[in-house]
């Protein structure tokens, strides 16, 4: 059984973009499961869940990662952020540290939830089986994951209590760290160094308008931005500050406080 969902995509034309609605069939939806920021496994990636996954993703997802999962889909030429190159091995957003493959789980949410400000829309409505069948296909674009065994996360935590102390501290560290130099003095992503940024693939890379929570692509509660902080957006000029904060992480929480401010969370 099949229903019809009505979806934004954001078309590329020259100058501007467009937001439009595409309508498309979608299996009836089951929710995301995990406990304790693990993922809830209920599908193995046996030959025939993977063979399923393979249906799934060529009716869902090959209009735009194109079929060979290179992110060179029938429609990608149009759209306002290209679709992610699967065959890369380069994912944007993980709960592991930097140049590390995601979980299974990083990959369920990314599936379910969608990119925020992107075409990537989220896919809760397909039922929970399916949606693990397409994680474990979309894995076999890359060798990224032959034997990948146990993956390391990065722990988050828990967040300070929000006060303007932190808001302040954090904007000072924004500025101390040059966190300017691409997002701007005011956070819009029009820093000095902005266009001149590129990717792991040669595309002009836009950094983050700040005061745009709707389009952070992971999300912008303190929370995730933190994680954003800590594990980088690979294949983008946005690095992993983990390292440069080792020691002094509440100086990290303070940093996403104020970006969450800035994008309005915290106001």
């Amino acid at each position: 059984m099949t229903y019809m969902k009505s979806i934004p995509i954001r078309l590329r034309i020259p100058g501007s973009f467009v937001l439009i609605t595409a309508v498309i069939l979608l299996a009836p939806g089951g929710i995301l499961v995990g406990q304790g920021g693990q993922a809830r496994t209920i599908v193995s990636p046996t030959p025939g869940e993977i063979a399923a996954g393979k249906v799934v993703y060529e009716q869902s997802c090959a209009y735009c990662h194109g079929l060979n999962g290179d992110g060179n889909g029938p429609v990608s030429a149009f759209l306002d952020v290209r679709p992610r190159d699967l065959a890369s091995g380069i994912y944007k957003f993980r709960s592991t540290a930097s140049g590390k493959i995601p979980t299974d789980w990083d990959l369920m949410q990314s599936v379910t939830r969608g990119i925020h400000g992107t075409s990537m829309v989220g896919w809760s409505s397909l039922a929970e089986t399916k949606r693990w069948q397409l994680v474990h296909y979309i894995k076999t674009f890359s060798d990224v994951f032959d034997g990948e065994g146990d993956i390391e996360t990065i722990p988050i935590g828990t967040p300070p209590p929000a006060t303007q102390e932190s808001i302040q501290r954090g904007k000072e560290v924004f500025m101390d760290f040059g966190c300017w130099a691409c997002h701007g003095y005011g956070g819009k992503g029009d820093g000095p160094s902005a266009k001149f940024l590129q990717d792991s693939f040669g595309d002009p890379s836009v950094p983050r308008d700040l005061t745009e929570g709707d389009n952070y692509g992971r999300g912008h509660s303190p929370s995730e931005i933190y994680q954003t902080l800590v594990t980088g957006v690979d294949g983008t000029p946005m690095p992993s500050y983990l390292e440069a904060f080792e020691g002094s992480q509440e100086d990290l929480w303070h940093l996403a406080r104020y970006v969450s401010f800035l994008s309005g969370e915290d106001r």
